[in-house]
């Protein structure tokens, strides 16, 4: 037997918040498991990006000791 897509999305459903014996699987609780995982995996890949990627700074430090003024 061939399960419809709504069938499957609904197997999806990890948010529901009953016992197993009276869970009852949605398609608006699939579609939310859904979004949850797709946002937390794009969370972590952004604070990866964010967190691995070097800076560069430009720094000029200017000593009034030196003739040129700058070190």
């Amino acid at each position: 037997m061939k399960q419809s897509y709504t069938d499957y999305f609904r197997s999806i459903d990890t948010h529901s918040p009953i016992s197993s014996e009276f869970r009852v699987r949605t398609l608006s609780g699939a579609l939310i498991s859904i979004f949850t995982l797709v946002l937390t995996i794009y969370l972590i890949g952004s604070e990866y990006t964010y967190n691995l990627t070097p800076t560069f700074l430009d720094h000029v430090h200017v000593m009034p000791q030196s003739p040129d003024g700058l070190e």
